[in-house]
């Protein structure tokens, strides 16, 4: 008998892989684990950094109010028009620093109930006044729709800044002794 020709077989995907889907499972899991393993160095890596951050003090309540009212002032929202939006944030700010302060319900009280409470305190009856005469500025803008000059905008900004580095707890000093 003669040699027959040559037969093609036809070729399919599913063949292939039933004759390499050991090397296909190998190298699937050789990357994984090459993943795994970088990304455990790097938290690894990271971990004292992040230790470190925990390790450090919070900022001081007077300090972070003082950057939010920096903040406030730096976005420009009264020269913007936002009369209304830099009045609330103002206040807002200045009220959660008193409530932290003084552990007085300012951000729930209005006005007269939060000054009401502030009598018990330990704020002098000057700063008392002059965040009377602030909150109550605010609560027209925000409430009888009054449009304050620039300069009391400004005023209200400068005003908060110094209600607070005022009533700021005294920093403890080392001793020398």
């Amino acid at each position: 008998k003669d040699i027959k020709e040559i037969y093609e077989v036809p070729w399919t995907w599913r063949d292939w892989m039933r004759d390499n889907w050991p090397w296909l499972a190998g190298g699937a899991a050789g990357i994984a684990a090459l993943i795994l393993l970088i990304r455990y160095l790097r938290r690894r890596a990271r971990g004292p950094a992040a230790a470190r951050e925990e390790q450090r003090p919070p900022e001081p309540m007077h300090v972070r109010t003082l950057t939010a009212l920096e903040e406030i002032g730096r976005r420009n929202l009264w020269q913007q028009g936002m009369v209304k939006q830099y009045q609330s944030e103002v206040t807002d700010v200045l009220r959660a620093y008193i409530e932290e302060r003084f552990q007085v319900p300012a951000l729930e009280s209005t006005t007269d109930e939060l000054l009401a409470a502030l009598n018990m305190s330990s704020m002098s009856a000057a700063q008392r006044e002059q965040l009377a005469n602030m909150l109550r500025m605010a609560d027209m803008v925000k409430f009888a729709k009054w449009t304050p000059l620039p300069v009391e905008n400004e005023q209200l900004l400068a005003g908060a800044i110094k209600l607070v580095q005022q009533t700021s707890a005294p920093e403890p000093t080392p001793s020398t002794h």
